[in-house]
């Protein structure tokens, strides 16, 4: 996320995401290159009452049709070719068997040896048998790759419609104005919210190291500043601190929520304890909350002892309940810790 413009009074950020452009753009690539160069391969042989005859092998693309004819008496019959792979997997060919060559009915080999068999043999049994006057064989491709296709361009179109959005994000504090405006290939989408609501930004730590840019308002409501979490730690924290900065706000804590929660011995033993145990526990985090309700150790202890309770739906209301209190308190602090305790187990 790049600063467009930084003054006393307006910041204004943007976010192009080329690297999703880039990554949805292969895959559509990808689905769209085996149709360009596949197409639709046929044998044809001819065979004259004296014996003699031509055939001819056609192999036709978007781009262009190529010809092969010999004569039927150089056709001395078929084999089917395996061709192993380093991985382990094998594809085959049909190759028909000239005096001094052979060609292979196709370009392209697949796993389907079954099928190849087929056509060998209706080849060597029209080669065998001189009362047959013709032969066709014909394979279109190009149908048998629609739907991969389909399926990779369409997930390549999908990435960039859903995740390719340009994020502009604008601060101004002579219209009190806070705009937030995510523009993609299905519309764009704005959020506004007068400026004295926004309480600060963060970074939240979502699964395997990837992250994202909150928000969070007075009122202890958050939401993201963009629709997905990415890697990239250090340049997400810049941006938050910088938005900090331009609202006055103290900088962004980084304590991890989850280095509070209790040790893996101590839950270890609230889950073979029962759930007597459990709730004696429970009782003494309400008690230490009574005495201090800014302990959020004990915050995140009662929730994780309702989740191995199985009442996850209260712990997360718990959590919800003394966010929106701390955000209503201008601990904004202590919010944002529980705000990530939150999507924590949402993970």
């Amino acid at each position: 996320m790049k600063v467009i413009q930084r003054t006393s009074t307006e910041l204004r950020l943007r976010l192009i995401p080329w690297g999703i452009w880039m990554f949805g753009g292969i895959f559509a690539i990808a689905g769209l290159l085996p149709s360009l160069f596949t197409g639709k391969t046929s044998l044809t042989c001819d065979r004259l009452p004296d014996g003699s005859g031509t055939c001819e092998i056609r192999q036709s693309t978007l781009w262009q049709t190529r010809r092969q004819t010999f004569p039927l008496e150089d056709l001395q019959g078929t084999e089917v070719v395996s061709n192993p792979s380093s991985e382990g997997n094998t594809t085959y060919q049909v190759v028909l068997l000239l005096p001094e060559k052979s060609i292979p009915l196709r370009d392209f080999s697949s796993s389907d040896r079954t099928h190849h068999q087929e056509q060998a043999d209706r080849i060597n049994q029209f080669v065998q048998d001189p009362t047959q006057s013709n032969l066709a064989i014909a394979e279109d491709l190009f149908g048998l790759m629609v739907i991969p296709s389909i399926l990779f361009s369409g997930s390549g179109l999908l990435i960039i419609c859903f995740f390719g959005q340009i994020i502009i994000i604008e601060f101004d504090k002579l219209s009190n104005q806070f705009i937030l405006i995510r523009r993609g290939l299905l519309g764009s989408k704005r959020i506004e919210h007068p400026l004295r609501n926004i309480a600060r930004s963060y970074v939240e730590r979502g699964s395997r190291n990837t992250y994202l840019i909150k928000l969070m308002l007075t009122s202890g409501e958050t939401f993201p500043v963009t629709p997905y979490s990415s890697s990239g730690y250090d340049e997400k924290f810049r941006v938050t601190q910088e938005i900090q900065s331009f609202l006055g706000v103290e900088p962004t804590v980084t304590t991890d929520p989850r280095s509070l929660l209790p040790q893996p011995g101590d839950l270890l033993g609230l889950m073979l304890g029962g759930n007597q145990k459990r709730q004696q526990r429970v009782e003494e985090y309400q008690a230490r909350i009574s005495r201090q309700p800014e302990d959020i150790q004990a915050h995140l202890g009662i929730a994780s002892v309702l989740a191995l309770q199985g009442k996850q739906r209260e712990a997360k209301e718990h959590l919800e309940k003394f966010r929106s209190q701390f955000a209503a308190e201008g601990k904004y602090d202590l919010a944002q810790l529980l705000d990530q305790a939150i999507a924590s187990m949402n993970s």
